[in-house]
């Protein structure tokens, strides 16, 4: 798992198997896959494997803005790749 901050774990809800159970089409997670980090907004689920769009916009210190994602981007990742969710901040989950 990533190095997370003080402010992020306080503003963001972390994964548990109830919450990304819960996840689906319209939420927002961030993901650390392969050295990137970003935020994206689910599009599609199939068990534990995701799809979604990549959302620059919403970049933080914890998680800069990568050259390498566009926003909007097509992005597949697994669930164990999310490391926060956007609960309560960019969706409602």
């Amino acid at each position: 798992m990533p190095h997370l901050s003080e402010e992020e774990l306080e503003h963001f809800v972390q994964p548990s198997p109830d919450k990304l159970e819960d996840l689906g089409a319209g939420c927002y997670v961030r993901v650390h896959d392969s050295g990137q980090c970003f935020w994206a907004e689910i599009s599609d689920r199939d068990g534990k494997n995701f799809r979604g769009r990549v959302h620059k916009e919403l970049a933080t210190s914890g998680c800069p803005k990568s050259a390498a994602l566009p926003t909007g981007k097509e992005v597949y990742f697994r669930e164990e790749k999310i490391v926060l969710l956007g609960c309560d901040n960019y969706c409602w989950c």
